[in-house]
This record gives C-alpha cells, sequence and structure tokens, in this order.
C-alpha cells in the first residue's frame, strides 16, 4: 500500500521509504507526530515520526527537517536515540524520520509521576544526559531545544543485577536539531509555555550567537526541577501566564538564588552546594556560564555525590536500614512507587502485603502478656513509598461544643474515672487481648470526659478538589469532593487518652515493643500507635465519634488554599514537625505550634501517619484495594519532606499494627 492511496500520510497500513509500514499512533507534538512501524525489511518495531502536512508545506522547513535527522549519527553516544533512516515520502511530501522504538516515560512524565527525584537519582539521569550533550558539544552541535519532554527514560535491556547495580533505565536525548524548525513553526506571539520555559535568553532573539552554553541554561532548569520538584520559573506557577509575562521573568527580573526560589514556592529543600552551580549555569551572559555540558557536569557531580553520602548515613541510622529507590523508577501506571517505610513486624509487613499472616503461638496466660502482642524484642524494619499518607492521631471535644476556642487550652491527661461498680473485674480471656470490661455507665462517663479534653475544630460543607496535579500516581488526577459539615480533633490521641479505654474494656491493648509508645513510661503524651484500623474505629466509637475519610482528612489538612503542608507552602523546618527523628521515636503532640494548621490543628504530619476510615481506591475509578485502608500525613522516623505533603497517601491492611501509625478521630455536624 503506498501513502498516496491514502487519505491521511498516518493511516495504519500507510507505507514510508518503501520500508516502514504505519501501525498505530504513539504520540503527537508541534511539529509533527510519532507512530509505531514496522520495518518490513527486518520485522523489527520501529518509531516514526511524521511532519504535520502544514510545516511540511514550507519547503525550507522541508529540507531542514530532513537534514536534521542525520544529525544523530555524528554524536558518539550510546544516549542519542539512533536514526534508523530518514526521507521525505514522495508522494505526499510528508518528511519522515525513523527511530528505534522506546519502551519507558520521558523524563517529564518520571518526574511528574514520582514528584522530586533525589540526588542520586538526579545524578544517574545527569551522567548519561551529560554524556549524550558532550558529544554534541564535542561535535559542535547545540540541541537548542533541551527539555525533560525531550530525554527519554527507556527501561534497560540489561540482566537484572542485585543493589548497586545502577539504574533502571538508559537515558535517550530526543530531537537534536529540530529546535530551531520547532520555534520557527510555534511563532513568537502565542506560542505556549512549554519550550519557552527551558530556553535561554539568547534564544529570545535572531541576534546572539547559539553556542553549548545554550543547552547549559536548559541543564541547570532541569537539575532544578528535578531537585525541586516543579519549575524555576514563578510565571509558571500562576493560573493563566502568558508568553509576555515569562519572557520579562527571563530576561529582566532579577535571577534568586535556587534555594530561595524553591523556598519561596514551597518547594523540596536543595542540595548544599547546589545554589553556586546552579548560578552558574542560569547566569543570561552565556560566557558566563559552563562552557559546555561536560564542565557542568564536573561540577555538577561533587554537590549530588555528597548530598547522597549525606543521605546513606542518615539512613543507616535509620532502623533496619531502607531499601534501594532504583527498584522504583518503573512502577506499572496505576501503582505506587515502593520505597522503604513501614516500620514493623514480619507479620505485619506481610499483612500489608495482603499475604496471610503465619500461625503464631497462643500467647502465655497472666498479667505479665496482659497487653502484650508477641513483640517484646521486634525489630521493626522500614520501607517507605515515594510519597505516602497519614500523621498523627487525635484528641477530641465535648459534644456540639468541642469546635469552641474555649475548649482549646488544658488537654493534661487525667487519671481515668473509678468503675461505678466495686465488683471484681472477671478475669481475663485466654486471647490476652482485651480486659476486663467495667461497668456501661462507667465506659460512657469516662469517654464523655476524655472528649471533653480532646476538643474538635468544624470544617463547614463544601467542595473541595482533592488531589496535587504533580504528586505521586495515586494522588491523581485532582477530582472535586462534596461533604457535609464535620469536626476533626486538634491533636493526636495519646498514649494516656488510649489507654483510658484500655481500662473501661471498650479497646484491646495497643501493641507494645521497641518503638511502640504503650506501657513506656514518661510518653503518655506522645502519640498512640501499633494499633490496627479497627482499634482506632473503635476507640472513635468509644466516644462517640468515627474516623475521619481521608477527603477530609485532606480538606482539614490543606485548607481551602491548597496548602503542600499544614502550615503553608514552605518546606519543613526547625519547630514545624517531628520527623526524621531516626529511632528517636515520636515526640509528645502539641510540641509544634509553628506547624499547626491556620484553623488550629496541630501535628496533622509528622510524628506519627493516621489512619482513615476510606478504602484505597485510585482516583481515576479503577478498582479499589477493600483490603487496604488509607493512612495520611508522614511519620517521625523518614527525613524526606516529600512524606508530610497533605495530599499524600498510602494504603494499609487494617489489621496492620504499625509503630508508624496513630490516629485522630472525626465527628459529623
Amino acid at each position: 500500500m503506498s501513502s498516496s492511496a491514502s487519505p491521511s500520510p498516518a493511516a495504519p497500513g500507510t507505507v514510508f521509504g518503501g520500508d516502514f509500514v504505519v501501525v498505530r499512533p504513539l504520540k503527537e507534538g508541534g511539529m509533527g507526530a510519532v507512530y509505531v512501524a514496522e520495518q518490513r525489511s527486518t520485522g523489527a518495531r520501529r518509531a516514526l515520526k511524521l511532519m504535520h502536512p502544514q510545516h511540511a508545506a514550507n519547503e525550507a522547513m522541508r529540507r531542514r527537517f530532513e537534514q536534521e535527522a542525520r544529525v544523530g549519527a555524528r554524536i558518539d553516544s550510546d544516549h542519542v536515540v539512533e536514526v534508523i533512516a530518514a526521507g521525505v515520502d514522495e508522494a505526499s511530501g510528508v518528511p519522515w524520520i525513523a527511530m528505534e522504538l522506546l519502551d519507558g516515560e520521558d523524563l517529564g512524565e518520571h518526574a511528574r509521576r514520582l514528584g522530586a527525584l533525589s540526588p542520586r537519582e538526579t545524578l544517574d539521569v545527569f551522567r548519561m544526559l551529560c554524556h549524550a550533550l558532550a558529544a554534541a558539544h564535542d561535535a559542535g552541535i547545540v540541541h537548542r531545544d533541551l527539555k525533560p519532554e525531550n530525554v527519554f527514560l527507556a527501561r534497560s535491556r540489561r540482566t537484572a543485577q542485585g543493589e548497586g547495580s545502577g539504574p533502571a533505565f538508559t537515558l535517550k536525548v530526543l530531537d537534536f536539531g529540530i529546535a530551531r524548525i520547532s520555534a520557527d513553526a510555534l511563532g513568537t506571539a502565542t506560542a505556549a509555555l512549554g519550550t519557552p520555559l527551558w530556553m535561554a535568553p539568547e534564544q529570545t532573539s535572531r541576534g546572539p550567537l547559539i553556542t553549548p552554553a545554550t543547552d547549559v541554561w536548559a541543564l541547570g532548569l532541569i537539575a532544578f526541577y528535578l531537585l525541586a520538584g516543579s519549575w524555576y520559573w514563578r510565571t509558571a506557577h500562576e493560573e493563566s501566564p502568558t508568553v509576555t509575562q515569562f519572557l520579562r521573568e527571563l530576561t529582566l527580573e532579577p535571577l534568586d538564588a535556587a534555594s530561595e526560589r524553591a523556598r519561596d514556592l514551597g518547594l523540596h529543600a536543595l542540595p548544599a552546594g547546589f545554589d553556586a552551580w546552579f548560578a552558574r549555569c542560569v547566569v543570561r551572559e552565556p560566557a558566563s556560564r559552563f562552557p559546555d555540558a561536560r564542565a557542568a557536569l564536573a561540577a555538577l557531580e561533587p554537590v549530588l555525590a555528597t548530598a547522597t553520602a549525606t543521605a546513606s548515613e542518615a539512613t543507616a541510622e535509620l532502623p533496619g536500614g531502607t531499601m534501594p529507590v532504583e527498584a522504583s523508577a518503573f512502577a506499572p501506571p496505576g501503582l505506587k512507587p515502593v520505597r522503604p517505610f513501614f516500620v514493623g513486624t514480619e507479620t505485619e509487613r506481610a499483612l500489608a502485603r495482603g499475604a496471610a499472616p503465619a500461625p503464631t503461638p497462643a500467647p502465655a496466660t497472666g498479667p505479665a502478656t496482659a497487653i502484650t502482642r508477641d513483640n517484646d524484642a521486634r525489630r521493626r524494619t522500614p520501607r517507605w513509598p515515594f510519597l505516602l499518607a497519614a500523621a498523627g492521631v487525635a484528641a477530641l471535644a465535648f459534644a456540639g461544643r468541642g469546635w469552641l476556642r474555649g475548649l482549646l487550652s488544658p488537654r493534661a491527661d487525667a487519671t481515668p474515672a473509678p468503675p461505678a461498680s466495686s465488683a471484681p473485674a472477671p478475669p481475663a480471656p485466654p486471647s490476652a487481648l482485651a480486659p476486663a470490661p467495667a461497668s456501661d455507665d462507667a465506659a460512657r462517663l469516662a469517654g464523655l470526659e476524655t472528649a471533653k479534653e480532646s476538643p474538635t475544630v468544624a470544617f463547614a460543607a463544601t467542595v473541595f478538589p482533592v488531589g496535587y496535579a504533580l504528586g505521586a500516581v495515586d494522588e491523581r488526577p485532582v477530582h472535586d469532593v462534596s461533604f457535609p459539615t464535620f469536626f476533626l480533633q486538634i491533636d493526636e490521641t495519646t498514649v494516656g487518652q488510649y489507654a483510658r479505654c484500655v481500662a473501661v474494656g471498650r479497646c484491646t491493648p495497643a501493641g507494645t515493643g521497641e518503638f511502640c509508645n504503650a506501657g513506656v513510661p514518661g510518653r503518655e503524651r506522645n502519640p498512640v500507635n501499633c494499633v490496627s484500623n479497627p482499634q482506632a474505629a473503635a476507640y472513635c466509637a468509644w466516644l462517640g465519634r468515627r474516623l475521619p475519610t481521608e477527603d477530609e482528612w485532606e480538606y482539614a489538612a490543606s485548607g481551602k488554599a491548597k496548602r503542600l503542608y499544614a502550615w503553608g507552602n514552605q518546606a519543613p523546618g526547625a519547630g514545624r514537625v517531628c520527623f526524621g527523628r531516626g529511632d528517636a521515636g515520636t515526640c509528645d503532640v502539641a510540641s509544634f505550634d509553628a506547624g499547626a494548621t491556620p484553623e488550629g490543628l496541630r501535628d496533622m504530619t509528622g510524628d506519627v501517619w493516621e489512619w482513615t476510615s476510606s478504602d484505597y481506591c485510585p482516583y481515576d475509578g479503577s478498582a479499589c484495594a477493600r483490603d487496604q485502608k488509607v493512612a495520611r500525613g508522614g511519620g517521625w522516623f523518614s527525613a524526606d519532606p516529600n512524606v508530610v505533603r497533605t495530599q499524600v497517601r498510602q494504603g494499609y491492611a487494617p489489621a496492620v499494627e504499625s509503630a508508624n501509625v496513630g490516629f485522630r478521630c472525626a465527628r459529623s455536624l
């Protein structure tokens, strides 16, 4: 079938160059579209790029497309996409390029899916990226359109190896030499803020000479994007940016230090030494930049290597160490990439994975085992996904009035009310999981007393956009959720408060052991942890309350302003949140007033993750993991600012009792 026989050069079955048969569309851009094609002569699948017909009508652009397609062959690097063949279709006049077909995702998609990358991951990317650019610069070629969408992370074809074997992808730079064509095609007045976000000031005029330093400018912005988690330019963060606004910022306004800009935009903290490197890349005078990609990489490597070593030392101090992050680089769509975060026993980790727990021997009877769960000497191995969920726990309020500010003051744990009956309690059951119940009246009175000391804040009925467009895959898409007025506790549920529920027979004991707070002297004001989702729900029911839904939790934590963190958009700092504590464990509740929400909720992130009542369901409407409940808010041992964002979510098996998870209660109007 010839191309002239089809009404469209992209129709399935259309042949280009006598050898490449269109199979299906793959991706479309401003200059052209890419299709999966089959090469007749070899039977191999290829990527076939076709120029849009409206551009192909321009004789000069058509010739340039064909000429530029051969540029890749002059670059001596495995990290440049391989061009198989190129030409101009005689029948339709459409220029085409046949390239190797890559399996993976571009760097922009990768960063949007995972959020900010670690220094180690960024260094892996930049070593391969700069290898390709250095080879191009050696050959006298400047990319001129370097951006995350033109950097592809292909699944590696290497045999799987153990930890430390390197990244799980092979980087390929795309579209060498096409940038100038793209600029000509887009024009200047109505161009979208895609390519312009990465272009150097000299690219706004036809006068200045384009040199390798032009690509260095883009390298600086890409490094910021990967490490900070979003764009450097303020204009890009506005709802309706214009090219005029952006060009003013690009060419005229002062260029803030990278760390200052990240802090002001509420992005992730940057490694020490990065500011100086970034300033040498993103300086308006090309002669003041690093001369080429090789020099830029040589200066960046020690910065990222030092940051990686520092992070490794901090991680080594965490209980059980961590798992390698490279395994998460290509999590299938719809799945959260798994990184070390979970604190728990082997049985608990099996439950978290959905496996059936191994049988455990019946505990010995007697007072010594009454509140112990076979964890006297357990070592808890952390595993943390890139962005996770649930922090804190709860305190509660007097019925109908807990939201009043007058009830925000004293919350000291009081001695449990004595039982109304003086009759001796019945003996503990052989399971030793629950204490002897007190009378219903005593239990009710104790619950009311505890509720008085656990005030709540009211949140009016609203429609709220849940999720984060730049977050992990399970935080997308952003979608509106409507819910009625509800109340949420100001503080986390403490060990002392939970113990009252146990004492009156309405709750089963929290787990004990390393990093668990129950039974540890001096930790009565710490959040209760090592409790399952049903245990947390039982405590809330004792107070006439319930666990919050995850939508309620996110609205309360981020507010109508959609704050990235409970306190605002500034990254975590000293005095804001209890996290990054290694083996030091949790903190007393209400210790970090600077980290409170504007509405008055404390410890919404950090300290412990928080159980919710919600099943762990993807936002895209696909099947829910109904054997898991969502936890929210970030925990005490991680030092990654990502884990304390307000949109982070994670699923746990309801039976899991983790030292990293607690709860707080909600109630309806």
